[in-house]
């Protein structure tokens, strides 16, 4: 059995700080669930500081509910934000969910010139390489016509072993 710390490397191995990135999934194919995997080295991790959800619903009638999972290699789920009915988006609507740690979670869309939700997330979210960020409409109103764009904000961070 091999001991880890918390960023999945050998006990006594630190995480060292690079520039923080933006990952864009872009909604280059219509489709309402995206899927955004971690590539990173197997010395990598991904610190999210967070996710921002872009959702646009076609025409079709129904209520839409964005659901956030944070999955293992394996597609366990690990972390899922499901707001259920407390936040529904309509047909033809631009609803951009925001993801970060520490936020008060919404229990209602926030109508405006720009209609956000904001949800809250671990404060200590890393993913080693090979997991997922998946996000998709719950009710599977129109599976194959909204679009999504996923932003994820993050720091990728190097494990390194220390020697004593």
């Amino acid at each position: 059995m091999t001991l880890r710390n918390d960023l999945g490397g050998p006990v006594g191995s630190v995480a060292v700080h690079t520039n923080p990135v933006v990952i864009k999934l872009a909604a280059t194919v219509t489709d309402a669930s995206k899927i955004l995997t971690v590539s990173a080295s197997p010395s990598e991790r991904l610190h999210i500081y967070g996710i921002v959800v872009k959702y646009t619903s076609t025409a079709t009638v129904g209520n839409r509910t964005v659901e956030l999972e944070i999955r293992d290699d394996a597609d366990a789920v690990l972390f899922c934000d499901y707001p259920g009915a407390d936040i529904n988006q309509a047909a033809s609507l631009v609803y951009y969910y925001q993801f970060f740690p520490g936020v008060t979670t919404d229990t209602a869309i926030v109508a405006g010139t720009v209609n956000f939700a904001h949800r809250a997330i671990p404060p200590t979210l890393l993913l080693p390489e090979s997991f997922d960020i998946f996000v998709r409409d719950k009710a599977a109103v129109t599976a194959n016509l909204d679009t999504v764009e996923i932003w994820c904000y993050c720091n990728r961070e190097q494990v390194e072993r220390l020697t004593v």
